[in-house]
């Protein structure tokens, strides 16, 4: 499955949820754009750690980052895909 596939199946379930979040969606898209067209099986962790730190100085946009990382971590990509 493509990554950007599972993202947009993530955003779907947490806005049936009634979660809403434009930065969080924002943020996840900018990642599956940032990484292009992939498998989610493709993804490396060092690809997510450079997209998390991003370049320059940090800034409110990588606490973003930072926040909605650990927010999602231990939701499997693959619960989201219905």
């Amino acid at each position: 499955m493509k990554l950007i596939d599972v993202i947009h199946s993530y955003i779907v379930l947490r806005q049936s949820l009634g979660m809403r979040s434009t930065t969080a969606e924002r943020t996840l898209r900018q990642f599956g754009r940032w990484l292009g067209d992939i498998r989610i099986e493709e993804v490396q962790r060092q690809e997510v750690l450079d997209f998390l730190r991003g370049s320059g100085q940090l800034s409110a946009t990588w606490r973003v980052k930072s926040l909605l990382s650990k927010t999602e971590k231990g939701v499997e990509p693959s619960r989201c895909v219905g």
